[in-house]
Formats: C-alpha cells, sequence, structure tokens
C-alpha cells in the first residue's frame, strides 16, 4: 500500500506562480481537470489488451471477467416482477464492466409458500465445532423476507448457523449460491452487451483550532478537511498508477503527484466525489477509514448539505438523502479477535471498501 506524501499546508496565495508544466490545478467547481478517467488510464497503459477485447466482443467470444461487487434488486420488466442480480468488475484490459443476470422470475406466490424451509446439517456461526448439529433452512424470495424472517428468530433467541456451502469464498449469500469466483477471473459467454462512459486508496487529513488534546469532530465547525490523497492502482501492484492530492489552499508542489487546490472545504469534498466518479474504482483500500475517515466525510458532507449530490455523484445508482443515510451509511461490528471491531463507511455500488 502507498503511503501518500505528507504535504506543506502554508497558505501560500501570495507566493509566486507556479512554473508552467507543473502538477497544479485548481478546481473549479464543476470539474476536477488533470484527473483522468478510468478509460483514460486504460488507454494510457493499454498493452495490445483492449484489441483482444474489442475482437471477443465484436466475434461474440467468450471474454474473461473479475468480478468483485455484488447487488441484487426487483425491477418490473414488462409488467413482471424480475428479480436482477448486478455484478461489477473488471475486463481482461481494465475497464470496469457491470454484468446484469436478468429474466430470473419471482417465484408465484400464489402457490408457494412466502418461506421455504428444509432440514440440514451445518457447523454453528459461532465458536469451533468437530461437527454439524442440525438446523431448519428457511428460504426467502426478497431481502425484506429475509430481514423479518432473521429479526423474528432473533427476538425468541434462537441459534442461527453459516449455511455456507462454498468454504473457500465466504461472501455475500446472493454471491455463494451463484458460485461466483469473487476476485479471480469468471468467463462470460452468451451475453449481449452496451458501452458506456482498479484499486483506489484515499487518504484524509483534518484541521482542528480547538487546541491540542482536543479530537476534531465533524460536527464542529472548528474542524475541516484540509487534505485528501488519492493512489491509484491495478490490482496487486504496489507501484501506483496515479497519485492526486486534493488540498484546501495552495501548497509546496511534489512533481510526482497531480495537486489540485480547492478553495474551501466544501469544494474539496465535492472534488474527491468528482474524483471517484472519473476513476470508478473497484476497490477502495484505506488505514483504518471505516474507524474515523468516512465517518468524518460522511458526517461533514451532510452538515455542509452536499451528502447527497456526493453519493449521487459517486454512485451508479443515484438516491435520497434519506435512503442513503438509512441503508447506504452502514455499520458492522466484525469480529476479528476478543474485542469486536467496528466499521461504517458509505456503501458505494460497484466499490468494495476494505480496511487494512
Amino acid at each position: 500500500m502507498h503511503t501518500p506524501t505528507i504535504f506543506d499546508q502554508t497558505d501560500r496565495s501570495g507566493a509566486n506562480p507556479i512554473p508552467l508544466g507543473s502538477h497544479l490545478v485548481y478546481f473549479n467547481g464543476t470539474s476536477p481537470d488533470g484527473v483522468p478517467s478510468r478509460n483514460d488510464i486504460v488507454a494510457e497503459y493499454d498493452n495490445r489488451m483492449t484489441a483482444i477485447l474489442q475482437r471477443s466482443l465484436s466475434d461474440k467470444q467468450a471474454i474473461h471477467f473479475m468480478p468483485t461487487y455484488v447487488s441484487d434488486e426487483a425491477e418490473y420488466i414488462k409488467g413482471v416482477s424480475s428479480y436482477i442480480l448486478r455484478i461489477s468488475g473488471t475486463l481482461i484490459n481494465g475497464q470496469k464492466a457491470i454484468t446484469s443476470l436478468a429474466r430470473i422470475l419471482f417465484p408465484t406466490l400464489k402457490s408457494l409458500s412466502k418461506f421455504g424451509f428444509e432440514d440440514i446439517h451445518a457447523f454453528p456461526l459461532q465458536g469451533y465445532h468437530t461437527k454439524k448439529k442440525a438446523y431448519i433452512r428457511v428460504s426467502t424470495w426478497n431481502h425484506f423476507d429475509q430481514y423479518n424472517a432473521l429479526k423474528a428468530v432473533r427476538e425468541v433467541g434462537i441459534h442461527t448457523a453459516s449455511d455456507d456451502l462454498t468454504p473457500k469464498y465466504y461472501y455475500r449469500k446472493v454471491a455463494r449460491e451463484e458460485r461466483l469466483p469473487l476476485s479471480s477471473w469468471a468467463v462470460l459467454s452468451d451475453y449481449s452487451y452496451t458501452l458506456s462512459d482498479n484499486a483506489y486508496l484515499f487518504r484524509v487529513s483534518r484541521h482542528s483550532s480547538l487546541g491540542l488534546g482536543k479530537f476534531p469532530t465533524p460536527q464542529s465547525d472548528e474542524s475541516n478537511v484540509f487534505m485528501i490523497c488519492m493512489t491509484v492502482h491495478w490490482k496487486d501492484d504496489p507501484n501506483p498508477l496515479k497519485q492526486i492530492c486534493l488540498v484546501d489552499v495552495e501548497t509546496a508542489l511534489d512533481p510526482r503527484w497531480t495537486t489540485i487546490v480547492c478553495g474551501s472545504q466544501t469544494n474539496l469534498l465535492k472534488a474527491f466525489a468528482l474524483c471517484w466518479k472519473l476513476l470508478a474504482p473497484d476497490i477502495q483500500i484505506g488505514f483504518n477509514d471505516s474507524q474515523y475517515d468516512w465517518r468524518f466525510i460522511v458526517e461533514k458532507a451532510k452538515k455542509l448539505g452536499i451528502l447527497e449530490w456526493m453519493y449521487n455523484q459517486m454512485s451508479l445508482k443515484p438516491s435520497s438523502l434519506e435512503k442513503i443515510t438509512k441503508w447506504q451509511y452502514q455499520y458492522n461490528a466484525i469480529k476479528v479477535n476478543d474485542t469486536p471491531f467496528h466499521s461504517k463507511h458509505l456503501n458505494i455500488p460497484g466499490c468494495v471498501a476494505i480496511d487494512v
């Protein structure tokens, strides 16, 4: 993982102009000039993979695809409720693709029970066990019914178990059931496609005038985001393709970085969202981001009244502020040792957030 450079935060607005050719640009509030799109990066580092991919697409040949993110929802197609499974990932040349598995009809509930039941044997979810125990598998047709079933089970104190039939992978239930090899290559065939317009690290720096010993909080007007640094990588490659630093005031230049002067905290957060939109990352990795950085960004953006705008720039699927804060601002308790690790981040469809 690349550690971003720590920039000098001295205000240099009255200093001499930056020499022509330096990697410094000014954010105009609408588009972060100097930040390439994902397709620009693919074209710059192309190794004839795009030509191979285009030939395969034109000849309707099987193509390789690396799934990284899975989402599912119900849509009405010609008046019929259909289940859509969407898988985001990378093609062989690095371009991002979204694969939709459609024509999965919901069962007709007139003739079938709302819940399915089956006797199975499985290992308990918690603790170490050498033998499987008897359980009842409950199947539902959608996430709403699944939530209600889990709520009812937990209210009466019934123990649940891991129903993972593929122990090599431990991802979302829908990915396991469909045998999707997440983060490894799969082959797509018998497909149709439409064209439309990498790992992604970011680091947030905050400033507070509250004084020493007082921790910056997003609710305080004295605590501000003054820098966000990002490095862009291909998966498993530690060498960055691009390095971008967003700052609120003009700063000392580093020729290895593209420095974008935003002029204010609001513009800095907007530029961050637009950079995300351009780069379209598959994976976002950061150190302790879910413990602090994501929370600070989301809460500060919400306080400034720009959270909904930011999310709708970053996400492939627009949403309202109420739905974003209720469903996309996710909080999870993860058991990694004796002390639970609490993760909280903004869930952006098409991108997996990883804490290191």
